[in-house]
């Protein structure tokens, strides 16, 4: 069922219900009968008031107080221009006037034309709560079904901004925890269900201490004698105490483990009532370790790929084999448990198949030197046999 003009860059299934993310919505959608339940959107934000002066300097005129034979001595630099981002329809609607001296000062407190978009979706086993990743804000948002005069829809309960930007999530089989993996390496255990306070920032978060004493210049004037570090050792004096802008996270947060490189998917396994994390990174590598509370302890590597790993698949009816693909041509089988390799798969093959077939490639162009592909997302099916289904960038 045709929703709306954007495309959608996300699904998630829940029982008969498909959640689908365009943008920073999300449709819930019968898998019965392939009908439009409801939208869940999320709310705009607006951007702080200010104005915006052309040809005008925010920075005081230190300048004009310097002897009149230093003005004279140095020619000063071209100001920075200023592009104010005001698209046809503000321009319709702007109600600027010039100043006395003839610039224009402009007033604005905007709505922000695109929210963030939702990128990563994970639902929880039960069917009750659907945790979303807007990437833009680095937030993990956990919102909840509820039903509504016999309707279903999506109400957020929680939101909660990480360190840095998650790139993969997953939930643990209790429902309780969610596992975020960021770019930088980072895997985090967060609570399903959170409370939002006005509390001080967690002891554990990342919060830079602000530094007690004030800035102080080393140079004077008796040192500096050009125009231009006269200006900048001025602009340096009214310069208080140095505070970060990077707050502190309210929550509690634990980081379970590591990678020195950036991170691309994670998976939760169970083997011998054992529970593992499984990892990939854009160094070639899938690291297995084990569950919490015991994630410093690494079992074992599948090591076989050539290029970055970008998504694992654990099949439901094969819980001990993952499947795993990225930037090189092949597909590759492992037993996760002992770290070996089962098969693999050379994905470059298939593909030049199919594109002669659709006349994309002249029969005697080398595929290899036409272009790359690289694996976007693996999934599971399971009809009479089971079924891998591979999508591809680049295509």
């Amino acid at each position: 069922m045709l929703v709306g003009v954007l495309p959608y860059q996300c699904l998630e299934v829940s029982g008969n219900l498909l959640f689908a993310a365009r943008g920073s919505s999300v449709d819930i959608i019968s898998i019965n009968d392939s009908s439009h339940i409801s939208t869940w959107n999320l709310p705009r934000l607006h951007k702080q008031g200010y104005t915006t002066t052309q040809a005008r300097s925010d920075s005081p005129k230190v300048f004009d107080k310097l002897p009149h034979h230093e003005k004279n001595s140095e020619p000063a630099p071209p100001a920075k221009k200023r592009k104010l981002a005001l698209n046809r329809d503000e321009a319709a609607d702007d109600t600027s006037r010039p100043d006395k001296d003839g610039s224009k000062t402009y007033s604005a407190d905007v709505q922000e034309k695109e929210t963030p978009a939702i990128t990563i979706m994970a639902s929880t086993k039960n069917g009750i709560y659907v945790a979303a990743v807007t990437g833009e804000d680095k937030t993990i948002r956990v919102l909840e079904i509820v039903q509504e005069n016999q309707v279903k829809r999506l109400v957020q309960i929680s939101h909660r901004s990480m360190p840095k930007r998650p790139c993969a999530i997953t939930i643990t089989n209790d429902d309780t925890t969610i596992i975020s993996a960021d770019k930088f390496g980072d895997v985090y255990s967060i609570p399903l269900l959170y409370k939002e306070t006005n509390s001080q920032p967690h002891e554990n978060s990342q919060s830079l201490v602000d530094s007690s004493q004030p800035f102080k210049p080393a140079a004077s004037e008796l040192t500096i004698h050009s125009q231009r570090n006269r200006r900048t050792l001025e602009n340096q004096r009214k310069q208080t105490v140095q505070k970060s802008s990077k707050a502190g996270t309210d929550f509690d947060h634990e980081l379970l483990l590591g990678h020195v490189s950036m991170l691309t998917d994670i998976k939760l396994a169970r083997s011998d009532q054992n529970n593992y994390i499984i990892t990939s990174d854009r160094d070639e590598h899938i690291r297995i370790s084990r569950g919490i509370p015991q994630t410093h302890v690494i079992e074992n590597f599948c090591l076989g790929h050539t290029e970055f790993v970008s998504r694992l698949c654990i099949p439901e009816t094969r819980p001990k084999i993952l499947i795993s693909g990225g930037g090189d041509n092949e597909i590759i089988v492992w037993d996760w448990t002992t770290g070996s390799l089962l098969s693999k798969t050379n994905m470059m093959e298939h593909v030049s198949v199919l594109k002669k077939k659709l006349n994309l490639l002249a029969s005697e162009t080398s595929i290899k030197d036409s272009f790359k592909i690289a694996v976007s997302n693996i999934c599971h099916t399971y009809t009479h046999n089971d079924l891998i289904i591979i999508s591809y960038e680049r295509l």
